[in-house]
């Protein structure tokens, strides 16, 4: 097994967040919950996170406003978030593909797709990391 990832799992229903935790710790990965946008907000600010799981609909802060708030502070690269919904409309995958979200993932979950997913987008993070290991500042 490779590093051990800290990633941030969102979901406003707590049945759809144990799954995911289920899933994600069973490659060995920590995980951190969020049961809003609000929280997953603070937690993204307090913490340092490899991966973002984020449920689109929930009450208050959404997820496409959670995406656009990472993506004002975090470049695709430097922090991917792979959105999770039962909503499977093409429109609004290419819409949130295009707002910075690194993949799409739909309800119910596949396992093996999820995990499939999640160590594509950790794999690509790392190369980045490899081939960029320190931060520049102007």
């Amino acid at each position: 097994m490779g590093k051990v990832c800290n990633i941030l799992a969102v979901d406003d229903d707590a049945l759809n967040r144990g799954v995911i935790e289920r899933i994600v710790t069973r490659k060995g990965h920590k995980v951190t919950l969020a049961s809003d946008g609000k929280d997953a907000l603070r937690k993204i600010g307090k913490g340092s996170f490899d991966l973002i799981l984020l449920d689109i609909m929930m009450p208050g802060i959404d997820g496409v406003d959670v995406l656009q708030e990472i993506r004002r502070c975090y470049s695709i690269s430097t922090l991917p978030v792979i959105m999770v919904s039962a909503l499977s409309d093409s429109d609004k995958v290419v819409e949130l593909l295009e707002l910075g979200a690194n993949d799409y993932v739909t309800k119910p979950i596949d396992v093996k797709v999820l995990q499939a997913r999640v160590k594509m987008q950790l794999s690509v993070a790392a190369e980045k990391r490899d081939v960029f290991p320190f931060r520049y500042s102007y």
